[in-house]
């Protein structure tokens, strides 16, 4: 018998990359950073932070700000996410 399921929010859950890469989006460009282009899939995978800062513009000591930023702003948009497909119901069986 299952006693326990445990999900991933972010992308198993909810699709929050278009949210993330908005806000992301807005703070690039109050702070003139590079955004990240909507037809972009998945422009960092196996990219190292660095890697990633650099393309978009951004110094390391930036980050812990940019981050903290981009989190708070998340936070208080999370219940716009909407469950993927089928994700309900395959909790309800569970």
């Amino acid at each position: 018998m299952i006693r326990h399921v445990i999900f991933d929010f972010d992308g198993t859950i909810v699709n929050s990359r278009p949210l993330i890469v908005e806000l992301y989006n807005r703070l690039a460009a109050k702070h003139g950073y590079n955004a990240i282009r909507e037809d972009e899939s998945e422009p960092f995978a196996g990219r190292s932070i660095r890697e990633r800062s650099k393309s978009l513009g951004i110094p390391m000591y930036r980050l812990p700000l940019l981050g903290f930023q981009l989190f708070s702003e998340y936070r208080r948009q999370i219940k716009t996410l909407e469950i993927k497909d089928g994700v309900g119901d395959l909790i309800d069986r569970l």
